[in-house]
């Protein structure tokens, strides 16, 4: 479910999950980008450039990115380094179904 008072005009679907066992707010924005915050520090994938997909596992979504390794977490959307594939794992405290819908819309909106 989209809780609108987190949400700005740009964006698709904010909520809060669960990253490591801890409480984050997660966004997809109409640009692209799957952006939280993890210990203290800002995050974002590019649905564009680095998610290959995701899949479901029980309550939690991984979702299947390539991250530059010199980067030391996921924080992308750049080129100039080695590449690794790297795992986000987030359990959404209500509407998983919202969630992997909006997912799949945007992905498939790529083509």
């Amino acid at each position: 479910m989209e809780n609108d008072q987190f949400m700005c005009p740009t964006d698709i679907i904010t909520g809060i999950v669960f990253i490591d066992g801890e409480l984050a707010m997660l966004t997809l924005t109409a640009d692209g980008e799957l952006r939280w915050t993890e210990y203290g520090l800002r995050q974002y994938l590019s649905m564009k450039k680095d998610v290959l997909g995701f899949i479901v596992e029980g309550k939690q979504i991984r979702v299947k990115a390539v991250v530059e390794k010199e980067a030391g977490g996921i924080c992308c959307g750049q080129f100039g380094g080695d590449f690794v594939r790297k795992d986000f794992v987030f359990e959404p405290l209500i509407d998983q179904n919202g969630w992997c819908y909006k997912l799949r819309q945007y992905l498939d909106s790529l083509g």
